[in-house]
Parts: C-alpha cells; sequence; structure tokens
C-alpha cells in the first residue's frame, strides 16, 4: 500500500513551499524513473526545474529524478494518481513522474 497527499505549507518560507509539496508513505519498495524508494514515510515536490524531489523525515534529500509535463492535459489538477500498464503516474499540475510497485 502506498499513500500519497498534498500538505499544506502556507505558513512556512518559499523555499520550503516548492521543495515540501506532498507526503508518501509506502509499505513497499517504489520505483521512481528508475530510481528505487525503500519503504518508509517521506516528503516530496516538483520543483522549477523539472525536478522530482524526494526527501526524508530529516529533510535530506533522498531521491531527485527529472519530472516530465503533460502539455496535453486540458485541465491540471492538485494531485492525482493514473494507472498506466503496470505502473503509475502521479501528477501535480501538469507535472508527473512514473512509479512502479516492487
Amino acid at each position: 500500500m502506498t499513500l500519497a497527499a498534498l500538505v499544506d505549507a502556507s505558513g512556512y518560507s518559499t523555499a520550503i513551499q516548492q521543495k515540501y509539496q506532498g507526503l508518501f508513505i509506502t509499505e513497499s519498495k517504489l520505483n521512481i524513473q528508475g530510481s528505487e524508494l525503500p519503504p518508509g514515510q517521506y516528503g516530496f515536490g516538483f520543483n522549477a526545474g523539472d525536478k522530482f524531489v524526494v526527501m526524508d523525515v530529516g529533510n535530506e534529500d533522498v531521491l531527485s529524478v527529472p519530472s516530465k509535463t503533460d502539455k496535453a492535459q486540458q485541465r491540471a489538477v492538485p494531485l492525482k494518481l493514473v494507472e498506466e500498464r503496470g505502473a503509475y503516474r502521479l501528477y501535480a499540475g501538469k507535472k508527473w513522474v512514473e512509479i512502479k510497485p516492487e
């Protein structure tokens, strides 16, 4: 089981708001754009440099992979997961990364 949710970082500095947009809690290992993420709890964010960054609870970067942009998507939504051929796309707005459970 994996849980992804957005967090309210409105009271934090702009730097924190840009880096920490959501959280992951996962019971199994995940493959995110070819990089492995072990089970645990993490923060994540899509930054302006087209990177998807995952941080541990101590705010240390654990994973950083390129994100993609879906320009064909007409209505951007805050957060959604879409299954596609045994993998999932995690969308935040029009940006997304591919996640495969292992």
